[in-house]
This record gives structure tokens, sequence and C-alpha cells, in this order.
């Protein structure tokens, strides 16, 4: 789905409340991988409107008949179905949209960012080596989610062992 105007929230679900993780603003996508899984690999975020919203979507049966006709578009969903089955795409279902800007940063400015990113960098990391870095926790919430939910992988494979041994 693809946000033209508006805001929206993402929120994770966690310990019975919903923890603020971001926001799309116009142009983000969202939903745009979850359509293409199986029906078992639930969303882990939710999205809610916080302005009034206009969205654009497309089913997937939709953009399939269409492949039939563009080369383009079915080596793209192709490429996107390999990824999805290889577990490269991440169970953060969107992406915000970042205006193109209209002139490059000057070399100047590229490097004071290059120096802030790294003194933050490292600033952090000496913060978590003493344990004084602040929790996230919305990245509580998620990394809680994929380890139950690798957990549950584990015991459904057992199982399926555990039976093909019996026959």
């Amino acid at each position: 789905m693809l946000l033209k105007s508006g805001q929206i929230f993402i929120e994770i679900p966690y310990k019975g409340k919903n923890v603020y993780l971001d926001n799309l603003n116009d142009g983000s996508c969202f939903c745009a991988y979850s359509p293409f899984c199986a029906d078992d690999m639930p969303q882990i975020v939710n999205f809610r409107a916080t302005t009034t919203c206009v969205i654009e979507s497309i089913e997937v049966a939709d953009l399939k008949m269409l492949s039939k006709k563009y080369l383009e578009l079915s080596d793209a969903m192709k490429q996107l179905q390999i990824q999805i089955n290889n577990q490269e795409k991440t169970d953060l279902d969107f992406f915000r949209y970042r205006p193109v800007r209209d002139k490059p940063y000057s070399a100047e400015l590229r490097r004071q960012i290059k120096r802030k990113f790294r003194a933050a960098v490292i600033n952090y990391y000496h913060q978590h080596k003493r344990g004084e870095a602040k929790r996230m926790i919305a990245l509580d919430a998620l990394r809680e989610f994929q380890e139950n939910r690798k957990k549950t992988e584990m015991d459904l494979n057992q199982i399926r062992l555990d039976e093909v041994a019996k026959i």
C-alpha cells in the first residue's frame, strides 16, 4: 500500500500495550511484502493512522495479471518471492519515502555527517559496554517476537520429524 497523504504510526504490540516504533510520511509504503507471504507468517507491527490518510493499493492477483504483460514487473515479482522464501525480507514490512535532494551535499557537509555518525556509534558502543545504553522497548518486543517465532518453527519441525520417524 502507498500512503499518498497523511501520517501513519507504526506500533508493536508488547505486553498488552502498543509501543511506538516509527511513523510513515507521504509517499511511504507499508504492507509491501506480507501479501506475498504465507498465511502462517503474521505481521508483527500495527499501522495506525494519526491523520486523515489517502492510501493507494493494488491486489496481488492484479499484479500477477499485469506481470504476464510486463516482463520487468514479472522479474521483480519473481525476485521478491525468492527473497521472501529465503527469509531475506525483514519483519518490518514498510519503508519510508525520502524525497530526492535537488542538489548534492557538499564535501564538507558529508564529512561532518560521517564524523557525527561515527561519534554517535562509538558513544553508543561505549554506553552499551558499560550497561548504560538506553533500552528500546520496541526493539525488545521485536526480538522477543522473533525468538518466539523461531522456537515455534523449531517445535513444528521436531513434530514433523517425529511423525516421519514413526512411519
